[in-house]
C-alpha cells in the first residue's frame, strides 16, 4: 500500500514541487526535515492520507 499511495499522495499534497524534490522526499523522509515550512506540512498530509487506510485494516484484523 506504501508504494501504490504514498508517491501520488506526495504528488496531490506537495502541488507546484519538482518531481525531482517529490522523489527525494519519497526516496528518505529525512529530507523533509531540512524543507520549508510548506513542504513539511504536505509531507505529513501526505504521509497521514498514506498510513491512515493501514492503520485502519490493522485496527479490523
Amino acid at each position: 500500500m506504501w508504494t501504490a499511495n504514498m508517491p501520488s499522495n506526495l504528488d496531490k499534497y506537495l502541488p507546484g514541487i519538482p518531481q525531482a524534490t517529490i522523489n527525494k522526499l519519497y526516496g528518505s523522509i529525512k529530507s523533509a526535515r531540512n524543507a520549508s515550512p510548506a513542504i513539511r506540512q504536505g509531507v505529513i498530509q501526505a504521509y497521514g492520507a498514506t498510513t491512515r487506510p493501514m492503520f485502519i485494516i490493522g485496527l479490523g484484523l
